[in-house]
Formats: structure tokens, sequence, C-alpha cells
């Protein structure tokens, strides 16, 4: 349960960052130093997990729960993700700021 449960966290917590990316443009090399700082977290979870649940052995079961939660959290969420992101698109579109309207 616990690693179907960090399965999920952890596509919930990019999914976060890929919704951060839609609202604020980033550069390509930002992109990928988030993506390389998320994944090194991930790593630290996915093993503290293992450490944890599973006394430091690697089962096949605890990467099956990871990627099922994953996948449940895809899958299911995924129509909500996407009709959040066409709301903030298009709240984006109809707000057009400028440097004027900070100063």
């Amino acid at each position: 349960m616990y690693s179907i449960l960090t399965g999920i966290a952890l596509l919930t917590a990019y999914d976060v960052l890929r919704l951060m990316r839609v609202l604020i443009r980033h550069r390509p090399f930002v992109v990928g130093i988030e993506d390389f700082l998320y994944w090194c977290a991930a790593a630290v979870v996915i093993f503290s997990v293992i450490l944890e649940k599973n006394d430091g052995n690697l089962r096949g079961y605890a990467f099956a729960g990871i990627i099922l939660g994953a996948w449940i959290q895809g899958i299911v969420l995924s129509f909500f993700r996407r009709i959040w992101i066409k709301i903030l698109k298009n709240h984006r579109k109809r707000v057009k700021m400028t440097k004027s309207d900070f100063l």
C-alpha cells in the first residue's frame, strides 16, 4: 500500500511541476534543472520507502506498487488535470499583463 501511495504522490508532484510550467514559461535549461531535481528527489523518496518498509530489500512488488500508483493517478485523475490546464490556459490568454501592471 505504501508503494502505491508513493507512486500517486510522485506523479502528483510531477503534475504540480508541469502545472507551474503552464502558468510560468520556463527556458529549456531551467526545465532540465527542474526535471533533474525532481528525479533526484523521487529517487530519495523511493529509496526511503524501500529502506523503511522492506528493510532495504529490493522487491518486485514494491516497484510494481509504485508503477501501479502512478498509473492509477495518471488514468483516474487525468481527466481533472486536463480540465484544470485548459482553464488556466484560457485564463492566461484573457489576462495579459505587462511590466506597467506591476509598477
